[in-house]
C-alpha cells in the first residue's frame, strides 16, 4: 500500500506604480515703490524695509506653467515693538473662475500703503504668496489704499498742536512783569532837561 502526499506553495505580490502627489505652488512677482517712484529692493529674507510714507505696490503672478493660475497674497505687519503682526489680505490675483463658468485673467493688482510719518526707523514688511483664493470680507481690492495703524511704542510722541502756543504765552508773561515793574521817569527826565534852562534865563536877567 502506498501513501502519496502532495504539497502546494504558492505566493503572490501586487506592485504598481508609485503616484507623488506635489501641492499646488503659487509665486508671485511684487514691486514696491515708494512716494518719489523709487523702486524699494527686497532684503536677503524677501521682506521690504520700509519708513513713513506713501507706497505703491503692484502684484502680478508668476510667469511659470509650474505654479498655480490663481492666488492671493498675504501682508504682514509688525504692529509693536513685541514682533506683534497685523496681517492685510488681497483678493485674487491670476486666472479667476467667474459666476458664469467662464474665466478672467485678474492682475496686476495694485494697492497703496500709507504709513505714519512719525513712524520710528524701518518697519520689515512680508508680502506672502498663498495658492487658491481667499473669502475674507475685508479682502483688499484693486486699487485699494490702506492708512496702516501702529502701536504707539513704535511710534514718536508729536507734541499737542496748542503746546507751541502755551510755551509762547509763558515766554512772554515774564517780559510783561519785567516792563510793569520799571518805573515811568518820562516826566523826570523832561524836568531835568528844562530845569537848566529856566536857571539860565533867571541869570540873563539879573546882569
Amino acid at each position: 500500500m502506498m501513501c502519496l502526499s502532495a504539497y502546494a506553495y504558492f505566493s503572490c505580490s501586487i506592485t504598481s506604480a508609485t503616484n507623488v502627489l506635489t501641492a499646488a505652488r503659487y509665486e508671485l512677482d511684487i514691486t514696491v515703490q515708494d512716494g518719489n517712484a523709487q523702486t524699494v529692493s527686497p532684503q536677503d529674507d524677501g521682506s521690504y524695509l520700509l519708513t513713513g510714507g506713501r507706497y505703491h505696490i503692484e502684484l502680478r503672478r508668476a510667469v511659470s506653467d509650474e505654479i498655480a493660475q490663481v492666488g492671493y497674497c498675504r501682508i504682514l505687519i509688525p504692529n509693536a515693538a513685541d514682533a506683534a503682526q497685523q496681517e492685510l489680505v488681497t483678493a485674487s490675483v491670476g486666472r479667476i473662475r467667474l459666476p458664469d463658468g467662464t474665466f478672467k485673467q485678474q492682475e496686476p493688482l495694485t494697492l497703496t500703503l500709507v504709513l505714519p510719518d512719525n513712524l520710528k526707523g524701518a518697519v520689515s514688511v512680508k508680502f506672502v504668496a498663498e495658492w487658491g483664493t481667499c473669502a475674507a470680507a475685508d479682502r483688499l481690492q484693486e486699487g485699494a489704499e490702506v492708512a496702516v495703524r501702529f502701536d504707539d511704542s513704535l511710534l514718536e510722541q508729536q507734541p499737542a498742536q496748542n503746546e507751541p502756543l502755551q510755551q509762547e504765552q509763558q515766554n512772554e508773561q515774564p517780559q510783561q512783569e519785567q516792563q510793569g515793574e520799571q518805573p515811568d521817569t518820562s516826566d523826570e527826565t523832561e524836568q531835568s532837561q528844562t530845569q537848566p534852562q529856566t536857571l539860565t534865563e533867571q541869570d540873563g536877567g539879573t546882569q
